[in-house]
């Protein structure tokens, strides 16, 4: 795509913010390189009721600087050093929360204020807002987006 004349493209590497310990897979080894990848991307949602990733919200939140056992990036700040590292910008090309878990307007605000905060060196992000046949607990209501 780089090669094609007129085309102005920019490519995200865009692993979800932690991966699978079940998987044993060190994300950091996917990465195609800095010459490849213009944004680093991260998804990430707020699920869990009563907490995400196996912990309370509160915690949750103060642990967006942990990295995985294997050391690496699983917050959303260690992503964020991550592509600062390379030189990138960091987008979050999906975020959402399950609109019927506990907590979960506190965590949008703080996704919110996260990204203002960090606008400098966020390309873009987008809030995941879609009703399916497996996921409508994560849509939310008109005038009540993030």
């Amino acid at each position: 795509f780089r090669s094609t004349q007129g085309l102005e493209l920019k490519t995200v590497w865009s692993p979800n913010i932690d991966t699978d310990p079940t998987l044993h897979l060190d994300v950091r080894k996917t990465w195609p390189g800095t010459k490849h990848v213009d944004i680093i991307g991260i998804d990430t949602y707020y699920h869990k009721t009563p907490d995400t990733h196996g912990l309370p919200l509160k915690k949750w939140i103060r642990h967006n600087s942990r990295r995985t056992q294997n050391g690496a990036p699983a917050g959303i700040n260690t992503w964020l050093k991550w592509a600062k590292h390379r030189d990138k910008k960091l987008a979050i090309p999906e975020w959402g929360a399950n609109q019927k878990a506990h907590g979960h307007k506190t965590w949008e605000t703080w996704m919110k204020n996260w990204i203002r905060k960090h606008t400098r060196h966020t390309a873009y992000d987008i809030w995941f807002n879609v009703e399916t046949k497996h996921n409508g607990n994560y849509v939310t209501a008109r005038n009540n987006n993030p």
